[in-house]
Order: structure tokens, then C-alpha cells, then sequence
């Protein structure tokens, strides 16, 4: 691990805390990403932030900039929604319908958080080459992305994989490995070729 990257024992101990953002659901189903994390809660302690019905905009930014920056820290960050290449703001994310935060934008509250013992980011959303170049650039030590568009089932059905094999202890490098080999196996005549787009971004 980088020196950057704070370690998660002077911190804490006990359960692996989970952050986990909700973007913009429009086109998308989430029952099933909260099933995914709610069914290794034995291992993971998962807070959920994200966008309802009727909520103020401003507020909901400033929330989601607060979580991330929660003095407990986290182990992992976790987006399920939309999101972009965006080479001038570092990449970006759909939090609610038509607004997007950049990572440019994030960048001080992920860079406390990289500080409080955050390790590894999961993007379970389309195109996040320009997201995990910033973050890897920033420090954090592991970074998973689709790098390109995905199909919600796809992206579902990898995260059930991925959560699965990181509670039998492997290794993150391992369980997307395994969780892509899967996709290979059961989806490839339903999604031809979805097992090469969840990336893996690390430091040399």
C-alpha cells in the first residue's frame, strides 16, 4: 500500500466499514445491490447514502460530501448508479436526476478519507476510466471500475460475485479475477465479452 493511504488499524477494528452511495436510479434497480451488501453484514457494517424523492439538491451534496468525510472512516467506497468520463473534471457521478457531482469536486472529502483509512473504491457504474486514474493519482491504493457501459443485470450479478468472494477472504485482485470468470461462464452468450469490462486500477 502506498504511503498515502492511511492504515485501517490505527483507526479501527471489528467489522469492515462500508460506505455506499446510491446515484440516480433512473433506468436501474438497486434492490439488488442492497440485498448483495445486506447479505454479508456478518463481515461488512454498510452505511447507505443517496438521493430521495423530494430531496433539496444542495443538501443532498453536502451529505454526501459529510459521509465521506465521517470522522470513523471507511474501508471501502461503494457508488452503484451512473457515471462518466469526464477528462476535465477527473471523471463524474449521477447523484440524482440531472446532477452529477465531478470527482474533481470530491477530491478534498476523498482525500480525508483516504487519510482516515479508506482502502479500496468500487464503481459499479459505466465508463469510469477518467475516476479511477484521479483516484489512483490521488493515492488510494485499489480502485474497481467498468470501464465501459455495462448492463445493470451484469453489474449486478458481478457485485453478488465480488461480495461473495471477498467474504472467503480473497484478495480484491483475486475475487474480480474469479467474479469476471463467472461473468465468462454463466453470461457469455446472454453478454458476450461483459467479463472484460470490471477493471482493476492499483498502484505499480
Amino acid at each position: 500500500i502506498r504511503s498515502g493511504t492511511a492504515n485501517r488499524q490505527a483507526f479501527r477494528r471489528g467489522k469492515t466499514r462500508v460506505l455506499t452511495i446510491l446515484g440516480d436510479e433512473q433506468g436501474l434497480d438497486f434492490s439488488g445491490d442492497r440485498t448483495a451488501l445486506n447479505t454479508q453484514k456478518a463481515q461488512l457494517d454498510v452505511c447507505y447514502v443517496g438521493w430521495q424523492p423530494g430531496d433539496d439538491l444542495g443538501a443532498l451534496k453536502e451529505r454526501i460530501c459529510q459521509a465521506i468525510t465521517d470522522p470513523q472512516g471507511w474501508d471501502i467506497l461503494f457508488f452503484a448508479g451512473h457515471s462518466n468520463e469526464a477528462a476535465l473534471v477527473e471523471g463524474q457521478i449521477a447523484i440524482a436526476p440531472h446532477t452529477t457531482l465531478s470527482i474533481r469536486e470530491l477530491t478534498p472529502y476523498l482525500t480525508q478519507a483516504q487519510q482516515r483509512g479508506l482502502q479500496f473504491a468500487l464503481f459499479n457504474s459505466c465508463s469510469g476510466l477518467d475516476i479511477a486514474n484521479r483516484l489512483v493519482d490521488l493515492g488510494l491504493s485499489q480502485v474497481a471500475i467498468m470501464r465501459e457501459p455495462i448492463h445493470n443485470e451484469v453489474a449486478h450479478r458481478f457485485l453478488v460475485q465480488f461480495l461473495h468472494r471477498l467474504a472467503q477472504y480473497e484478495d480484491v485482485q483475486t475475487a474480480l479475477q474469479n467474479s469476471c470468470q463467472f461473468l465468462k461462464g454463466q453470461k457469455a452468450l446472454t453478454y458476450p465479452s461483459a467479463y472484460l469490462v470490471p477493471s482493476l486500477f492499483r498502484h505499480p
